[in-house]
């Protein structure tokens, strides 16, 4: 059994739940029992912490156990549950059973082994029925979306044939047009001769056409002349009457337009010789207007030809017009051609210019990387030699405020000591930014406690907040406080962003919080009262050197580096870093942090080696930056 389990025992008798708060003491239980006397008091207490399990007696003081019983079933995750009963009555329990009680327990049996069985044995009997009902869902869930599955499968098949179907047709019909396309291509001088192979290629494409026929319109005599035939064998069909452009039934679709079938069955035809069914397109060219049909036709069945082979035809028809257009557009298209070559040159001389532009780019990008890792050698390099003296000036400062000096000596002092302090905390956050951008700043893993780093960090900024009189206040949620990282490093996090949430709050308060996400991270938050960020400003808050105020009559001082470096230091912990803010209602920093840190060097642009030769440099151990 955990021994950090945490109890809530709800009776009338304030007896019997002292003799059940004395044995759970007795059992040596980290947590003490929680108290209440009626059904108003459990829920509140309930909706405030959460309870591993709930101790109830049959009789409250504003209700029954049972009404408490039937409030915790509808919570989403209720505690264990135990009935408490003044003797061992069996119906009586079994009735609270019945009603969800996990367990039961007389107050003539409560011994602390007894009290900790029946409590063990009502979380775990919680934490089954929890699980239960989750595999319960996820066991629904995955029916329905097998059944989803199932259907869009069959769904799918069906869709699949009728796609493969109509995949095949088309194909056959895509073939057909292709071979079409290609006599296109090579009979653009011999017109005639196209005609027939195109009427000899829709009889081959559409199985019902029995016959066809390609009819031109003569510029002259305005007659519809028969170009191309296949299939015409019988003596007895008038094919002249069938096209003239007055009374033949072809020369009506030229003379309308409307191109589709015409069917007449066995007691309609006037003859034998007329045909059953016919297929008839009107030839539209887009520069010359309608020029002429085309038909397909068979004998004896009137119910040849569908939508489908209408379409089809009516694509023939577009190709046969598509083949007069092209000797009319065949010096258009040369004139086009050469317009082409021309672009072309010009596009391939504009491509060298940007290849060369690109090359100029390329080398300037080469040039500001190089400067950038100048300026990175350089500030470390400053940095470092400005610290050794400071470190000095700051020595002297503090020798000379022990030694027998006046008042106005020892507040020049105290200037001196406090501005010297002020710079070379500006240096060290420099160094760090150097460091850091070089990557070559590296974790100190251990183990420590983290509220207690939590409550010294506060500890060290109470005093700015006891001048400012605001409340400074640290709140720690955490079962297990051990924590895997760099207390160096956390500790500058902390004061960085206690510091700031200081300095730019003037009334109200600062909390410090921590808590667990899982087992695994944890989350550290920052909130103020002060006067906040707006909206536009918060994306660029992590900026080095970004100040919300960058005037020089700034209220508040300070370089900019402060959250550059908390969140570089962040994401070399395996954590991020985000803030929310209302202008004039206080900020939000929140940290996530993995509970056993790893080192992570944040990564950088490999860079080319520099012409000019630049020493290594030396840096000095250093403490975490103080406030600014």
């Amino acid at each position: 059994m955990k021994p950090d389990l945490k109890l809530l025992v709800v009776g009338s008798s304030a007896v019997d739940r002292a003799r059940i708060c004395q044995a759970w003491d007795l059992a040596g239980m980290k947590f003490p029992i929680v108290e209440a006397e009626s059904r108003a008091m459990a829920i509140a207490a309930l909706d405030t912490q959460p309870f591993d399990c709930v101790l109830m007696g049959e009789t409250l003081t504003d209700g029954n156990g049972l009404s408490l019983l039937e409030a915790l079933q509808r919570q989403v995750k209720c505690p264990g549950t135990v009935i408490l009963m003044a003797e061992a009555n069996q119906r009586r329990a079994w009735d609270f059973l019945e009603a969800g009680a996990h367990d039961y327990l007389s107050y003539d049996d409560v011994t602390p082994e007894v009290l900790c069985h029946r409590v063990w044995n009502a979380v775990r009997m919680s934490q089954a029925v929890r699980e239960g009902r989750q595999v319960a869902l996820q066991i629904e869930q995955a029916l329905d979306d097998n059944a989803r599955l199932h259907q869009a499968v069959q769904d799918g098949e069906k869709i699949r044939n009728r796609v493969v179907m109509t995949l095949g047709r088309n194909q056959q019909q895509l073939r057909t047009l292709q071979r079409l396309t290609d006599l296109l291509n090579q009979r653009l001088t011999n017109l005639p001769g196209l005609f027939q192979s195109m009427i000899d290629a829709v009889c081959d494409a559409i199985p019902d056409g029995e016959f066809g026929a390609i009819a031109l319109k003569n510029p002259q005599s305005g007659a519809l002349d028969v170009t191309a035939t296949l299939g015409i064998a019988r003596s007895d069909f008038d094919l002249r009457s069938t096209f003239d452009p007055e009374v033949g039934a072809l020369g009506q679709v030229f003379s309308t337009g409307q191109s589709g079938v015409r069917r007449l069955d066995a007691a309609s035809r006037g003859t034998k010789s007329d045909p059953a069914a016919l297929c008839v397109v009107a030839i539209e060219s887009s520069q010359a207007g309608r020029i002429g049909v085309l038909v397909l036709g068979n004998w004896d069945d009137d119910r040849a030809f569908d939508d489908e082979d209408l379409r089809l035809l009516i694509a023939f028809g577009e190709q046969a017009a598509i083949a007069i257009d092209n000797a009319q557009l065949i010096n258009a298209l040369e004139e086009r051609e050469e317009r082409l070559a021309f672009q072309n040159t010009l596009l391939s001389q504009q491509n060298q210019e940007l290849e060369s532009q690109r090359q100029q780019i390329q080398l300037q990008n080469l040039k500001l990387r190089e400067s950038a890792q100048v300026k990175s050698h350089f500030l470390a390099t400053m940095s470092h030699e400005l610290r050794t003296p400071m470190t000095a000036i700051i020595g002297f400062s503090q020798l000379l405020q022990r030694q027998s000096i006046s008042e106005p000596q020892l507040d020049m002092v105290g200037r001196i000591l406090t501005n010297g302090k002020n710079l070379l905390a500006l240096i060290n956050d420099i160094l760090d930014l150097s460091k850091i951008e070089a990557g070559h700043l590296d974790l100190k893993l251990e183990k420590f406690n983290l509220s207690n780093l939590l409550q010294v960090t506060a500890a060290e900024l109470r005093s700015i907040s006891a001048q400012k009189r605001i409340e400074l206040a640290v709140q720690c949620h955490l079962t297990n406080d051990g924590i895997v990282n760099d207390s160096a490093r956390l500790r500058q996090i902390l004061v960085n962003l206690l510091s700031n949430a200081l300095k730019f709050t003037d009334r109200g308060s600062v909390i410090l919080e921590a808590k667990e996400l899982n087992n695994d991270r944890l989350v550290i938050t920052v909130r103020d009262t002060g006067i906040g960020i707006a909206p536009e400003d918060i994306p660029y808050v992590f900026e080095e050197f970004r100040q919300i105020d960058q005037t020089v009559t700034r209220r508040h001082a300070g370089t900019g580096l402060g959250l550059t470096i908390t969140k570089r230091l962040v994401q070399i912990m395996n954590g991020h870093i985000t803030v929310t803010s209302q202008a004039g209602k206080g900020s939000t920093f929140r940290v996530d942090l993995p509970r056993e840190a790893q080192t992570k060097l944040l990564s950088s642009p490999r860079l080319p080696a520099l012409s000019t030769k630049v020493d290594p440099i030396v840096l000095l151990p250093m403490s975490p930056s103080p406030p600014f």
